[in-house]
């Protein structure tokens, strides 16, 4: 049962009038076997995984919904007493689910899916020569497309293979080396992400459909190019674990920070993280940079404004800092937690501020606190 409800159940099991064969376990039973022994490619098995999790969480934000009104004994009460947005939400969650299940009978059916598989499959062995790239563009007006084809021939060469949807789901299951997104604004999945460069044309706007913690979690070689990255929904907007990561010309904003209560971070560098961010900003979260033991963090030219802290770090990490300009924080512009064994308390090991910098009022003694480090969140 364990098994069942962890791997092979989807949503909509639980409707009422559902009738669960024994030949939907054994489907299922064979599209689980196919995930793990390499039968489906890695770019559809990533797109399989991204769909369930999504139905799953599609699911339980509609549970929690009805238990909210539940708790409120609001039940019998009329439409005019429900809370904000109870309708909408519903709608938008239901009509999720329906689509999931549409796109979910493209994997199930044993005989679809081979049929399916072997159209990916085909087309992977026509490009796997060349440079993956997607373009995300929802259409629009016939000068933007010509602004955008002309940003496309620029950046692109014989070399690379082009495709261009309107899903961002679809895009990032393609598994591209590089992704460019030519719309305005988009909403990005909840899916880990390694070995991808995004780029937004004229400073896109990237922010999460739903609440989850990472706007965007990354690892191994990645960046980050002309994005503006929202904290909307989200508690972190980038998460890097091991791995490279550069940013360059990118805002990381926090629209909704209003109170200490809101515990926001813009970029988080876990241990073996090694990141530069280069002509960036980050404004207005409860912790602009927050670097772990054994993460390299190098900021040139950046700018961090309004934080209640703007860099958090901790022994064993390392941070430079080179014309870079820290204001307008509430409680620190620079906080270290050290061992409790490091006997000069006056100096931070790892921590290096170019005189190009501005911290502040500028007096490094009062901007920078040191304090004992707290190992229950090492």
């Amino acid at each position: 049962m364990r098994f069942f409800y962890n791997n092979l159940w989807m949503p909509w099991d639980d409707q009422d009038d559902k009738v669960f064969l024994s030949d939907t376990i054994e489907d299922r039973m064979e599209l689980w076997l196919d995930l793990h022994n390499g039968t489906i490619p890695n770019c559809v098995a990533r797109n399989i995984k991204l769909l369930r999790n999504s139905a799953i969480n599609a699911y339980e934000r509609l549970r929690a919904l009805d238990s909210s009104l539940c708790e409120e004994d609001m039940a019998d009460e009329d439409d005019s007493m429900l809370p904000p947005n109870y309708i909408i939400l519903c709608a938008e969650l239901t009509a999720r689910l329906d689509s999931h299940m549409s796109q979910w009978t493209l994997y199930e059916k044993s005989l679809i899916r081979k049929q399916y598989l072997a159209k990916a499959k085909k087309k992977w062995q026509k490009n796997k020569s060349k440079r993956n790239v997607v373009a995300l563009w929802r259409g629009g007006s016939i000068f933007e497309f010509d602004d955008i084809s002309k940003y496309l021939r620029t950046h692109l060469t014989s070399e690379h293979t082009l495709t261009v949807t309107v899903s961002a789901e679809e895009a990032l299951s393609l598994e591209p080396e590089e992704l460019l997104v030519c719309s305005k604004e988009y909403e990005i999945p909840e899916m880990p992400l390694s070995q991808i460069s995004i780029t937004g044309f004229k400073g896109t706007s990237l922010k999460a459909p739903d609440m989850r913690s990472c706007l965007l979690i990354l690892s191994e070689i990645c960046s980050l190019r002309e994005l503006t990255l929202h904290c909307s929904n989200v508690n972190t907007v980038v998460h890097m674990s091991t791995g490279t990561l550069t940013v360059r010309r990118c805002v990381l904003r926090n629209d909704s920070y209003s109170s200490q209560v809101d515990f926001a971070q813009g970029i988080v560098a876990k241990p073996g993280a090694n990141i530069l961010i280069e002509d960036s900003t980050f404004d207005n979260f409860y912790s602009g940079i927050v670097v772990y033991k054994g993460a390299q963090v190098e900021l040139r030219n950046c700018t961090l404004k309004n934080c209640s802290v703007g860099i958090q770090l901790y022994s064993g990490s390392k941070v430079t800092l080179n014309k870079t300009n820290i204001s307008a924080c509430a409680e620190q512009c620079i906080r270290c937690e050290v061992d409790s064994d490091v006997a000069d308390k006056n100096s931070v090991e790892g921590l290096e501020i170019k005189p190009n910098c501005t911290i502040g009022s500028g007096n490094l003694q009062k901007e920078v606190l040191i304090v004992k480090q707290d190992v229950s969140l090492i």
